[in-house]
């Protein structure tokens, strides 16, 4: 038996997300990741020192990307393995209520929200689910997604056999 070899850590997600903003939102303009929400209000009504505020900022959540064209603001969130599908759905319900609350995104107040949640693999139960959220799920494969997939365990490079 061969010793356990930590696996190397993989930027696959933040690869996947930046080349859908170049092929897909070309001239839209784009903030990746983007921090959603607000600050807490400090408390007695003092004001947050600006290192309050960065170590603060940690705390908030956070989507992958939003890309704003033609008075709509598509709002991000790309998975690369099907076992993380649900998390980012959830996560798209929870960021859909943050983003009239963001600070950098007040000036787009009057557009259109839509919701993505970018995979490169179809799960039936996924697109069922998301679009009875009103969240779309375009399916987009990069060239290097095969490679990047053989380095998973088998069970994490497939969707659920069941739907």
């Amino acid at each position: 038996m061969e010793p356990y070899q930590p696996r190397r850590h993989r930027q696959g997600e933040t690869r996947y997300v930046q080349e859908i903003l170049t092929r897909f939102y070309p001239g839209a303009i784009t903030i990746s990741p983007v921090r959603l929400g607000t600050l807490p209000e400090p408390l007695a009504g003092e004001e947050w020192t600006p290192e309050e505020r960065a170590m603060l900022t940690t705390r908030q959540r956070w989507a992958d990307a939003v890309a704003i064209e033609d008075r709509t603001i598509h709002l991000i969130e790309g998975k690369l393995l099907p076992g993380r599908y649900p998390e980012g759905l959830s996560k798209l319900e929870i960021y859909r209520a943050l983003v009239p609350n963001t600070p950098s995104l007040v000036a787009y107040a009057g557009y259109r929200l839509e919701c993505e949640l970018w995979t490169p693999i179809e799960d039936p139960v996924i697109k069922r689910l998301a679009a009875e959220k009103g969240i779309r799920n375009p399916i987009f494969e990069p060239a290097w997604f095969k490679d990047f997939l053989t380095s998973w365990f088998p069970r994490s490079r497939r969707s659920p056999r069941y739907t």
